[in-house]
């Protein structure tokens, strides 16, 4: 699904939707899906952080359409954002000497 649009608009494919609800913690999330080629834009929501004993958390959603995205990509994606939250420090100073 790839409908560019007139000018400089992205395609459908190059987008995706983020929020985030900094202060709730969420158990699930359901985003709004509209009728059309935007039902297709991944939909990301991140929580709020918090602690229990010495480990943080965060919930964290995506919402994907299953005719586009199998479980194991999903899943891939899922690990990655766990690594990097997992070592903050670690990418941040990474990225500030690749800059």
């Amino acid at each position: 699904i790839c409908a560019c649009l007139v000018g400089s608009e992205m395609c459908i494919r190059d987008r995706y939707y983020i929020t985030s609800l900094p202060w709730i913690d969420f158990d699930s999330m359901i985003h709004p899906m509209p009728n059309d080629d935007s039902s297709y834009v991944p939909r990301i929501c991140w929580g709020k952080y918090y602690q229990i004993d010495n480990e943080y958390y965060i919930d964290f959603n995506i919402q994907v359409s299953h005719a586009l995205v199998d479980g194991y990509p999903l899943s891939l994606a899922f690990l990655e954002i766990e690594k990097y939250l997992n070592s903050p420090k670690k990418y941040i100073d990474e990225s500030r000497e690749n800059a």
